[in-house]
């Protein structure tokens, strides 16, 4: 049942304090002070990271109240207190480049219950770059977002054409065996090309993405003529 609520305790590795996870509506929800404790940040910090990210992000889907048992002194008492989603956490995570954290995180949810095929998560400036991206290519070629390959996911795949953009934040920097093994494995299964964009380099990736495309369309175009000559 999607309203059924797990709480559960999480003891990241290697610390001797755990923090309380809620999974519940296939995700995760925990409050701000979990968030906090969870990457070891201050309240504060993490308060000004949820107040960028939500400006961005539909509240109604993200935000959810859950009740809490507290101590206040010699008395039990029970609190509702706010909880935020996989989605906050996942770009908070990214703003404050706190992967390793959340790695772990992901593994936990795993572990107890929650499917992993539902994890699915668009950074923000990810997804303001697909809005750019389809605002661009619209009437002209179909966009799959988070296109699933056997196990990976790709960012946009464009069947029409043969290519799969991916949107690289700046910790993909860090991993680019691991990228460039994925590259490889689904340029493989699909038979595409891949155009690679940076943050913060969005509108050099679009020019790329409509160079290609032409690129395209003239080579389709060439190969039309050149059958109708040979008929």
């Amino acid at each position: 049942m999607l309203n059924n609520i797990k709480t559960l305790s999480y003891q990241p590795e290697g610390r001797n304090t755990s923090v309380e996870v809620k999974i519940a509506d296939e995700t995760v929800w925990m409050t701000q002070k979990a968030i906090a404790e969870l990457f070891q940040k201050g309240v504060n910090t993490i308060n000004e990271h949820i107040k960028n990210i939500l400006n961005s992000l539909e509240k109604e889907n993200c935000l959810k109240y859950y009740t809490v048992e507290k101590h206040e002194g010699p008395r039990k008492v029970k609190r509702k207190i706010l909880h935020y989603n996989l989605d906050v956490i996942f770009n908070i995570a990214i703003r404050g480049q706190y992967f390793e954290e959340f790695n772990k995180l992901m593994n936990f949810a795993n572990e107890n219950g929650t499917c992993k095929e539902f994890l699915v998560f668009i950074p923000i400036k990810e997804q303001q770059f697909g809005k750019m991206l389809e605002s661009t290519l619209d009437g002209i070629v179909d966009i799959y977002t988070q296109f699933k390959v056997e196990k990976y996911i790709v960012d946009f795949y464009l069947p029409e054409v043969g290519l799969v953009i991916e949107y690289d934040e700046k910790h993909h920097k860090n991993q680019f065996d691991e990228d460039t093994k994925r590259q490889k494995f689904i340029e493989g299964r699909l038979g595409v090309e891949f155009i690679r964009v940076n943050e913060d380099e969005e509108f050099n990736g679009l020019n790329r993405i409509i160079k290609f495309l032409m690129k395209k369309r003239e080579l389709n175009n060439t190969n039309i003529r050149g059958e109708q000559s040979a008929k």
